[in-house]
């Protein structure tokens, strides 16, 4: 799993949030959107070509200024967050 993969966290649970086309219109390749809770700290094992990623804990204020300040702009991070939103409204 990516998740574990890229930072080291290990989920107790996922819940599927939705599905998000990679590239809509161009190609029939999607993934599926996961909110991942009771994390665990474990190491992070990368793959070669992902040497050197970074991440950082920002609260949900700080990452909605990175938005507004153009500092995150791809559009899968904008979509799961909506998807976020989504699904907390239904929760």
């Amino acid at each position: 799993m990516e998740l574990a993969q890229e930072t080291g966290l290990r989920a107790g649970r996922l819940t599927r949030l939705g599905a998000l086309a990679a590239a809509h219109g161009m190609s029939s390749q999607f993934g599926y959107c996961f909110l991942a809770t009771d994390l665990v700290a474990g190491t992070p094992d990368p793959e070669p070509e992902e040497a050197g990623i970074r991440h950082q804990w920002v609260s949900r204020q700080e990452f909605e200024n990175m938005v507004r300040d153009a500092r995150i702009t791809d559009d899968s991070t904008l979509a799961a967050y909506a998807l976020l939103l989504l699904h907390e409204l239904k929760s």
